[in-house]
């Protein structure tokens, strides 16, 4: 079966947005949930994701096995989290993309910045994560594991400070 399909989906502390597009036309299918962070809770992770892959599939009508895929995914840099991921998508809810890749959502945020040139990415969000890309395509990642272990300057840790200091 031909790939007719490209997904681009990308979840973060706070939500997860998802993009179909039909190659072909160029339609595109749009779909949003909740918290997609798989270092913070890989669990409501994998069910925010799997909501809207199946949203914007049955938008589409489009099956898994024509989609290619790339997921920017907060914890996403973690080659462990990401294939626990793939295989509970796989096993657990019987999606199995025709391809698949899954990095940070720092990552996606870097090449879609500059349209893959080189730059730096600060974001500041429900947690902080610095990302850089070089001329030689070749990327660093500074902090960015979720407010809860390391990233002190997110919003959400700054919030939990302001609070904690009335």
């Amino acid at each position: 079966m031909a790939l007719r399909y490209i997904l681009a989906i990308d979840g973060g502390g706070t939500k997860v947005l998802a993009e179909l597009k039909e190659q072909a036309s160029g339609a595109t299918f749009r779909a949003q949930a909740g918290s997609a962070s798989i270092s913070n809770d890989l669990d409501l992770a994998l069910e925010n994701i799997v909501k809207v892959t199946r949203d914007v599939c049955q938008q589409s009508g489009a099956k898994p096995s024509e989609i290619v895929t790339v997921m920017g995914v907060a914890g996403g840099s973690s080659q462990s989290l990401a294939e626990q991921l793939t295989v509970m998508l796989k096993l657990v809810y019987e999606i199995e993309f025709a391809s698949l890749q899954i990095t940070s959502d720092a990552i996606t945020s870097l090449y879609g910045a500059n349209l893959g040139d080189p730059c730096v990415v600060i974001a500041l969000g429900t947690g902080a994560v610095g990302a850089r890309l070089n001329a030689q395509k070749q990327t660093k990642l500074v902090s960015g594991w979720g407010f809860s272990v390391d990233d002190f300057g997110g919003g959400a840790r700054i919030v939990r400070w302001q609070c904690s200091n009335y």
